[in-house]
């Protein structure tokens, strides 16, 4: 995984901007998994493994935000090998 620095432009996101709470940690928590062409495991049991170790949000619940990041087209959903992934498009 590589380290990553979060850049003070992502406050002028207007993308950014409309994301609640919850949706703007998961993004950047998301930030911080991806692969250097952004790209992670979208199943969302791994990524509440990964993102989420110590917190109680559901299953559900990240599916659910990982629905409305792709709505929102800060990350792009899609399906390899019966695999779904992500890709981060910010």
């Amino acid at each position: 995984m590589p380290n990553r620095q979060i850049r003070e432009a992502i406050r002028q996101s207007e993308k950014v901007a409309l994301l609640s709470d919850s949706q703007f940690r998961l993004f950047v928590n998301l930030l911080t998994c991806a692969d250097d062409f952004g790209r992670y495991h979208a199943d969302p049991r791994l990524v509440r493994a990964t993102c989420y170790p110590f917190d109680t949000h559901s299953v559900a619940d990240v599916s659910q935000t990982l629905t409305d990041l792709d709505a929102t087209e800060l990350i792009d959903l899609y399906k390899h090998d019966d695999k779904t992934y992500l890709q981060i498009s910010q």
